[in-house]
């Protein structure tokens, strides 16, 4: 049996990697509440994510936060999967202004997420999907 989503965000060694505020001790929480079932939580959480990413160029604790997200975006509504799609876009965008082997393994997991996003991108509809091709075009 696979571990529950907080099983494994607490496996990972968050003080590793680096967010816009610094280290990235918080995220394993703001990823748990970006998947929580109440839209509001989930929303705020999307935001903060975003911020803590993405503000001011792209930081290392991306690469480990990229699969969680495409977990996530599965048992979210549209409106928590358009911020998601955001986050991933925004990541897409700012790849190439990394140092080369931290670009790389964003990039590949930005493939990853790519490919494991197809079915979403089949199926989306209004919002959605126009946030799904946006993130599938950035992530060429």
């Amino acid at each position: 049996m696979a571990d529950a989503l907080w099983m494994r965000l607490r496996e990972v060694r968050w003080g590793d990697y680096e967010v816009s505020t610094g280290k990235a001790e918080r995220l394993d929480k703001l990823l748990q509440d970006l998947a929580s079932r109440k839209e509001a939580r989930a929303m705020r959480a999307s935001q903060d994510v975003w911020r803590l990413l993405c503000s001011g160029g792209i930081r290392s604790a991306a690469v480990p936060v990229i699969p969680f997200l495409v977990e996530i975006i599965d048992v979210s509504g549209d409106n928590v999967r358009c911020e998601i799609l955001d986050i991933l876009k925004s990541c897409a965008l700012g790849v190439d202004k990394l140092e080369s082997a931290l670009g790389e393994q964003l990039r590949e997991a930005l493939i990853t997420a790519r490919n494991d996003l197809f079915w979403l991108r089949r199926k989306a509809k209004g919002d959605v999907a126009i946030a799904v091709e946006s993130f599938y075009d950035a992530a060429v």
